[in-house]
This record gives structure tokens, sequence and C-alpha cells, in this order.
């Protein structure tokens, strides 16, 4: 699956990104009976890092990296919040917000996408990724179901 991230540039110059949008879950929202969220099937839909063009002018967003995580998409999982945390691996910035729990309007090809943005250096020499992600799917309530973690790897530009 080809994921399109989702980036508007503005005529301000600016990079607007459709990124996922943090809850904050409710007790009040708990409905009766209600049972933990099965574990999350995660894929990974796109890395794209940022750009280096030599002796050329960079576009707005040049410096931004994409990482774009895919769950499939149904009754269920829509109705859903996620948290992302990583467990292991070093970013120059923060990709992830451990702790926090996200929920996204965007699908594609039956698919949730989450897509997180971090300041790439668009320099030449660009560190690989090497990441572990744990994913938890949460009731808007706040019932934590299990877990599941993710590998997410890019070997960068040296």
């Amino acid at each position: 699956m080809a994921a399109a991230v989702i980036l508007f540039v503005t005529a301000a110059n600016a990079c607007s990104l459709a990124t996922p949008r943090p809850f904050q879950s409710d007790a009040k929202l708990a409905i009766s009976g209600e049972t933990p969220p099965p574990v999350p099937i995660v894929s990974v839909a796109q890395i794209q890092r940022g750009e280096y063009h030599p002796g050329k002018q960079y576009s707005i967003c040049a410096d931004v990296g994409f990482i774009a995580l895919a769950i499939p998409a149904d009754d269920t999982t829509r109705h859903l919040t996620y948290q992302f945390d990583l467990v292991s691996g070093v970013t120059e910035d923060e990709i992830f917000h451990n702790g926090k729990a996200f929920t996204t309007d965007y699908e594609e090809d039956g698919k949730l996408l989450f897509v997180f943005a971090w300041l790439d250096s668009p320099d030449e020499a660009q560190k690989p990724l090497d990441l572990r992600v744990r994913v938890t799917a949460m009731t808007k309530s706040g019932l934590r179901g299990n877990s599941t973690e993710i590998a997410i790897r890019d070997p960068g530009r040296r």
C-alpha cells in the first residue's frame, strides 16, 4: 500500500500537517459491560525522510520527515484511541509523544492512518532510523487493551 502523506503548504510559506489528534480519555464515556480493545494490528504505511538537493533552494517542508502507521479500519477500530510509545531507538527530534492517546480522521484503502512528523535534517548525511514503537488501543473511557510493538527502520542517507 502506498499511503499518501497529507501535507498542505499555505500561501504564508508554512507547512500544515495532517497529523493525528490528541485525545484525553474520560471515564464518563464508559459503556456498561465494556471490554478491553483487541491488540492492534499495525503496519508501516510510509516513511518519507527530509530531502537533500545540493545547490538548490529547499521547499518549505524539505526538512520534515513523516512516518505513517496504518491500522485496519472497521467499526471497532474507528471508535478507539491509540497510544504510540517509543520503546527503543534514538531520534533527533520527538516523533511519538509517549503517554498520549490519539485519534485520526484519515482513512485510506480501508486503513486508519496515523501520520507523525518530525524535523528531519535535509543535510547530506541523515541518520538511519531503527525504532521500536509500542502501540496500545484504548477505549475513549480509557480502558486499555494489550499492546503490540512494531519496528520502524529506514537507512537514512550517508
